[in-house]
């Protein structure tokens, strides 16, 4: 059936659209709660279908090696140098 002749496009724009008198269907209650409400309880299957990894937490990753800086002074390139470390400089 043609959408022009559907009895929605009447309703579209009213309080009504089937849902009964007054803010019927729209309230948070309807949806079961504002925001993550619900995700240990009723809407728990969704979380798990939408959000697989909501619990637990990444690996552990190691510092990145390589710490990238523009100046130095002195005494930091000897205390870098007394820990087994170097100091390399881009001369572009």
């Amino acid at each position: 059936m043609a959408t022009r002749l559907k009895k929605t496009r009447r309703l579209r724009g009213g309080r009504h659209m089937g849902w009964g008198q007054v803010a019927q269907h729209r309230a948070s209650g309807h949806k079961g709660g504002l925001g993550i409400t619900g995700f240990q309880k009723h809407h728990y299957s969704s979380l798990l279908k939408d959000e697989p990894d909501h619990y637990g937490h990444d690996s552990t990753k190691p510092p990145h090696p390589n710490v990238k800086i523009q100046k130095f002074t002195a005494s930091a390139e000897e205390k870098l140098k007394a820990v087994g470390g170097e100091v390399l400089t881009n001369n572009g």
